[in-house]
């Protein structure tokens, strides 16, 4: 990437923007401030919001906050920006402060914004961040019909541990695509309900849809967590009979470790 920047004779803002953009994603901190510093003694302007995103990513969150803080009108993706940029750090007390400070200046994040909060937040395990998450959400009707948004909620009440809300809000999607039943399984399956991840299993094949190898091998951890030996086995016949699948080591290793498990 950087030989044909270097290469490249006639060079747009569009092309920095994108080397920039791809050193700060893959993490690399000193290539990302000195393309930044290039960038600068070229004459050309940096966008404040990506100005805060690469600083960001790469861990220096006061010289973030310190660019959001100079933006003069700050609009949906400034916000968004910063939101990101605590929540990609973990520093979750930080992007709930700021969530706070963003509803009382009548910033309304779109779906689109409300998804990637929502992704960052999922492991975050903050109940009061998530807690803020749900009711906002709710409050203003942010993508209440759209399922994605509704799978997405999910997952995070279920990486948190409240199955029981998670599975409120599965029970209320009306168009459930696979990736709603992958969560609704692996939710309870990662947190101890081996059972009641079976049950779900088995009531996605009733209702007709077919799972994928990512649902075999949830439904497999979990009975192997649960020590459930005949209900892991017959998933895996399953998965080769009925649905015509090849097994992967990952398969095979959850049958053994549940064989290991049974006295």
């Amino acid at each position: 990437m950087q030989q044909v920047f270097d290469e490249t004779l006639q060079r747009d803002p569009v092309m920095w923007n994108s080397v920039l953009t791809a050193y700060a994603q893959h993490n690399f901190s000193y290539q990302t401030l000195a393309f930044t510093r290039a960038m600068v003694s070229s004459g050309l302007r940096i966008n404040g919001n990506a100005l805060i995103d690469m600083y960001s990513k790469c861990g220096y969150l006061l010289n973030a906050y310190r660019i959001f803080q100079m933006i003069p009108i700050r609009n949906l993706i400034s916000w968004t920006s910063m939101m990101n940029g605590y929540c990609y750090n973990n520093c979750l007390n930080e992007a709930l402060h700021l969530s706070k400070n963003m509803e009382c200046e009548n910033i309304t994040p779109d779906e689109v914004t409300m998804m990637c909060i929502i992704t960052k937040c999922a492991k975050s395990g903050s109940f009061e961040l998530v807690g803020w998450i749900d009711h906002y959400v709710e409050k203003n009707g942010i993508g209440k019909e759209s399922t994605t948004m509704s799978n997405a909620l999910m997952d995070m009440h279920a990486k948190c541990g409240n199955i029981k809300k998670a599975c409120q809000i599965f029970n209320g999607i009306a168009q459930k695509t696979l990736v709603s039943w992958t969560t609704i399984i692996h939710g309870p399956a990662m947190n101890g309900h081996g059972k009641q991840a079976f049950l779900r299993f088995c009531q996605m094949q009733r209702e007709g849809y077919k799972p994928d190898e990512i649902v075999f091998l949830s439904i497999l951890t979990a009975c192997s967590d649960a020590g459930m030996l005949d209900e892991g086995l017959k998933c895996f016949s399953s998965m080769m009979t009925d649905y015509g699948m090849k097994p992967s080591i990952e398969h095979y290793g959850c049958v053994v470790d549940v064989l290991c498990r049974v006295d």
